[in-house]
């Protein structure tokens, strides 16, 4: 495989890291005895030297060629394993503060923004608006696509379906329920996911809901989802649904009679973190921020990690599994870590 150039010359890809140096990962995740603290990892900090220009990361995306894309709290930045590119307000990004990334399943990049959601064209940023309105993405609100091509955005007035509205034909932005009318009307939604089969599943009023486009089945305190504000849903690569609130972290399979709260085995005080969001790493374990690092889920137990080689953490903001498994680590300021070497101890 071949990556083509800024300079449009044809080369090979970077493997998104080989060129730097492969570090192992020693924190604990892997070869400690059970029960102990997981302690810190080797890994190398990206900043402004690697052109990397702001330095608080808010959201992660990694397109089919390789490409990471990396928002942050004043652009984004494509890495194509050597350096950054700034994309900012020139390149369409009229509000930069971008708190959510995804590539679509026609590989099309979109980013939420507090000041509305933009489409990446290959080459520059355009806003997709409803009607005249902006759409406002907030810190945690989330992006999700059906297999079909519909875009789901939760924004702060609720969500947004957008669809093309042909082949050709330009984006189309509405309320989600003038596409979806069996939708419930609620104003109240949180974190989104869509699942294997294409439901989607959302936070509403204190409980986690799933619409299959028919009818919307709902997990309350019956099914085990204690009241919360529900602001990050996954959807694993198993089929298990994870979300997470503002006090709880909960897995369950779709049909399981109850959900699993594994609340009372996070580390001490790691939900006191505005980050909520999950990543699922190549070995389907599933990683989240705490307030000071990051917890990861062996399907056993939880082991936090709260420094690496190049510093404290102090709290993720975003965690990222790309294609060869490295794992990258967004902070509040102090850059982008990444770990080369993750899983191989």
């Amino acid at each position: 495989m071949t990556l083509r150039a800024d300079d449009g010359k044809l080369r090979r890809p970077s493997r998104l890291g080989l060129s730097l140096a492969v570090f192992l990962l020693a924190s604990g995740l892997f070869g400690r005895p059970e029960g102990a603290r997981a302690q810190r990892f080797q890994a190398h900090l990206l900043s402004q030297a690697d052109g990397l220009g702001n330095l608080s990361i808010t959201a992660f995306a990694q397109q089919a060629d390789g490409h990471l894309w990396v928002a942050t709290a004043n652009g984004v930045f494509r890495y194509d394993g050597s350096a950054f590119t700034e994309f900012g307000r020139s390149a369409g990004l009229t509000d930069p503060s971008v708190y959510s990334l995804l590539i679509d399943h026609t590989g099309t990049l979109w980013a939420g923004a507090h000041g509305g959601l933009f489409r990446f064209d290959g080459h520059v940023f355009h806003e997709v608006r409803v009607g005249t309105k902006a759409m406002r993405v907030g810190v945690n609100s989330m992006l999700a696509a059906t297999p079909r091509g519909e875009l789901v955005v939760e924004t702060s007035t609720g969500m947004v379906s957008v669809e093309r509205e042909s082949r050709m034909g330009e984006w189309k932005a509405l309320p989600y329920q003038l596409r979806h009318p069996a939708f419930p009307d609620s104003q109240d939604t949180d974190g989104i996911a869509i699942d294997q089969s294409g439901r989607l599943w959302f936070g509403d009023t204190g409980t986690v809901r799933v619409f299959d486009g028919d009818r919307v089945q709902t997990y309350g305190p019956a099914q085990g989802v204690p009241e919360d504000i529900y602001v990050s849903l996954f959807a694993a690569r198993d089929g298990r649904m994870w979300a997470r609130g503002r006090k709880h972290i909960l897995t369950w399979r779709p049909g399981d009679a109850a959900v699993q709260d594994l609340t009372g085995a996070f580390p001490a005080g790691g939900v006191d973190t505005v980050n909520r969001r999950f990543t699922e790493d190549a070995w389907s374990r599933i990683l989240t921020p705490t307030a000071k690092g990051f917890a990861l889920w062996d399907g056993h137990s939880w082991k936090e990690t709260t420094a690496t080689s190049a510093g404290s953490i102090d709290g993720a903001t975003d965690l990222f599994a790309d294609q060869e498994n490295s794992i990258w680590i967004g902070t509040d300021g102090a850059g982008l870590l990444q770990s080369l070497g993750y899983g191989l101890w």
